[in-house]
């Protein structure tokens, strides 16, 4: 089950979001709020915050205060429809990012739930970017205790980086080494490294890391 909290700030809101969220059963809404206060002591894995600038409401450094102060730090879905408006939350301490417009539906926003718990960022790589960017210093803060375990991961070169993306999108072998003009023996050096450097099992964990230290974007 997938532990979600919602902050918004109406009442209409945030009951919206919640029978949105009430349609998948792999989701349990835990917490609702009008405003951050007490987030650092909600246990959850995924904080959805809907913004609008419109209204009077808590600002991003609030929220950016009480993620530091929580045990964990939760993935982070931002409903939103301006693109300039997100940056104010590139300081957020966060495992994953996501990013979608306030009129997703159901379907988007139980996908986008889904794939922020297993680490992976959400919504449109220009927005992403800047966010990831901003947070890069702080990722292996945030990666996953293997990682952790074995200490700071090892810079990826760039056709490493460039491999590791073509992954995340599901490519084999055969088809990246089409795509990046090169063998398919070559491919397999190069994933050979990158689980090595990442401190991986197989394709799956490698995404999944490289995507919560800010190597992948989707």
């Amino acid at each position: 089950m997938i532990r979600v909290a919602i902050l918004a700030q109406t009442h209409a809101m945030r009951l919206g979001l919640r029978q949105l969220l009430g349609q998948d059963e792999q989701v349990e809404v835990t917490a609702d709020a009008g405003s951050p206060a007490g987030l650092s002591d909600w246990n959850i894995d995924v904080l959805i915050e809907s913004i609008n600038h419109q209204e009077e409401g808590f600002q991003a450094f609030e929220v950016e205060s009480l993620l530091r102060d929580s045990k964990a730090y939760p993935a982070v879905l931002l409903l939103c429809d301006d693109p300039g408006a997100v940056q104010e939350y590139a300081n957020l301490p966060f495992r994953a990012i996501g990013i979608l417009p306030q009129d997703a539906t159901s379907e988007e926003m139980s996908a986008a739930v889904r794939a922020l718990n297993e680490g992976l960022s959400v919504g449109e790589r220009s927005q992403l970017e800047g966010l990831l960017e901003s947070t890069k210093s702080e990722a292996p803060r945030l990666a996953l205790d293997r990682s952790a375990e074995t200490g700071s991961i090892e810079s990826l070169t760039p056709r490493e980086t460039e491999i590791l993306q073509l992954l995340a999108q599901g490519l084999p072998n055969k088809q990246i080494a089409y795509t990046l003009g090169i063998s398919e023996h070559t491919v397999k050096f190069h994933i050979s490294s990158i689980y090595s450097k990442l401190g991986a099992y197989n394709r799956t964990e490698a995404v999944r890391i490289g995507a919560q230290n800010g190597l992948v974007v989707f």
